[in-house]
């Protein structure tokens, strides 16, 4: 008969499944991300390789960048570094509102770094304790740790920038 494999995916986690031996199923053999698989059972067949791959689900990090007085400070580039210098770095612009936002960011450990415009002062740091694995202090380097948990909104990392 016909029928579908669901796996119960838990929470904050992606999965791709599919039947990876085609074996003439009435459904294709396609992989989905929705976490089950069609089968067609016939009389004495092993229905064998439907496979589920789980993993941590991205998260996000954003923060805003503004001046001594509160107001949005648009086009700061800010960089979100993994500590991999074998890597590109993703960068972000800082909009009119003065945010940056990072998406589709994997599961780790990470720092935001701000290019810091010359002759500024600047004050940075996570306002929300969510956390991560190094404290949220606020320091004056321009640039806040942040760990990233699965479908993690790490949000509130912010740079303050004074001439």
């Amino acid at each position: 008969g016909d029928y579908t494999i669901v796996e119960t995916v838990p929470a904050n986690t992606d999965v791709v499944d599919g039947d990876t031996t085609d074996d003439g199923d009435t459904v294709a053999n396609t992989d989905t991300t929705d976490g089950s698989i069609p089968v067609t059972v016939t009389a004495g067949e092993v229905d064998a390789d439907n496979n589920f791959e789980n993993s941590p689900a991205p998260g996000s990090v954003s923060g805003t960048v503004v001046d001594e007085n509160g107001d949005p400070v648009s086009g700061i580039v800010v960089t979100l570094d993994d500590g991999d210098a074998a890597t590109v770095d993703p960068t972000v612009t800082t909009g009119v509102d003065g945010t940056y936002e990072f998406t589709d960011v994997p599961v780790g450990d990470y720092t935001i770094v701000e290019t810091v415009p010359a002759n500024t002062d600047v004050v940075d740091g996570d306002t929300t304790d969510d956390g991560d694995t190094v404290a949220n202090t606020d320091t004056t380097d321009g640039s806040i740790p942040v760990t990233v948990t699965a479908g993690e909104v790490d949000a509130d990392n912010n740079f303050e920038n004074s001439p």
